[in-house]
């Protein structure tokens, strides 16, 4: 039961920083969101900040469940891998109509000078996430003759082009400039490929 309780405070937490940020939760509405009491809030976590490194934990845990390992399960291509991915966060900008981004790259900006040890472990998320597009990237380099950019510059393109469309999409209310920059990478990978 307690258990249980603590999940669901971590849950609305979650859903709360995704939908409005950290800094604009309160305690009271993860309270009322978990339906649990304030003095449960307080039992778990002594603080907003316990509460935020609880949410991080609960992503970093999750990713490969979430994104990495369906994508992976399906396919060994590494590069349907990459744009199995990147196509993850695309639906769920279409199917949330813009209004949610990628939950750990809205906490990275806004704990930009908050603590240290939320942003690494925010950081640490990026890292895994950089890493499965870097395996993929290795694989890609493995097929092709021409020297062209390192797995780990290539595995940071991917990332920033899903973090840069994603924001993009969000602020222009269209996932044109999302699937712009997609194409462009897409394009890219297969030149690679070409030759």
């Amino acid at each position: 039961m307690a258990s249980e309780t603590r999940d669901r405070i971590v849950d609305s937490a979650r859903q709360l920083f995704w939908e409005q940020g950290f800094e604009s939760t309160t305690l009271a509405q993860i309270a009322e969101r978990s339906e649990a009491m304030p003095g449960s809030i307080y039992y778990f976590f002594k603080t907003k900040d316990a509460i935020l490194h609880a949410v991080i934990d609960h992503y970093d845990e999750q990713l490969g469940a979430w994104l990495i390992d369906p994508v992976f399960g399906r396919t060994d291509d590494p590069v349907e891998r990459i744009f199995g991915v990147i196509d993850t966060y695309r639906s769920f900008l279409v199917e949330t109509h813009f209004t949610l981004g990628c939950p750990v790259g809205g906490l990275a900006l806004e704990l930009g000078g908050e603590s240290a040890d939320a942003r690494a472990k925010v950081s640490k998320i990026f890292d895994d996430l950089t890493s499965a597009m870097e395996s993929c990237a290795r694989e890609i380099a493995a097929r092709t003759s021409t020297a062209g950019p390192s797995p780990e510059a290539l595995a940071a393109l991917c990332l920033t082009v899903i973090e840069g469309g994603i924001v993009q999409a969000r602020a222009l209310q269209s996932i044109e400039p999302f699937d712009r920059s997609v194409t462009c990478l897409r394009d890219y990978v297969d030149r690679l490929l070409a030759d």
